[in-house]
């Protein structure tokens, strides 16, 4: 999903260059203009509805092992792999789980 914008702006490129190479008569400007309207849209749609991911690495040592500092605490995280401790960190993405 990090790339899909990127990904998108190429496959539309892509089409209007072989539409420009093969000499396309139906393609016009009003298709281009509902190309990079639904472009934008889509894109927003799609950030918009995914679920977010959980992020519980350590910027420590690298382990998956974040937890809150306190149960109830919605900042501050510590490391149970290597002890890390951030009292200033968010805990917002901790309580996910994981998707797979």
């Amino acid at each position: 999903m990090k790339h899909a914008l990127a990904i998108a702006g190429s496959l539309l490129a892509a089409a209007l260059f072989a539409a420009l190479l093969i000499g396309a008569e139906t393609f016009t400007l009003l298709t281009l203009a509902i190309g990079l309207i639904v472009l934008p849209v889509g894109y927003l749609l799609i950030s918009a509805l995914s679920p977010a991911r959980p992020d519980r690495k350590c910027p420590e040592c690298g382990a998956e092992a974040l937890t809150p500092l306190a149960p109830s605490s919605q900042i501050g995280v510590r490391c149970t792999a290597c002890g890390h401790r951030d009292e200033e960190a968010s805990t917002a993405l901790l309580d996910h789980e994981p998707l797979l």
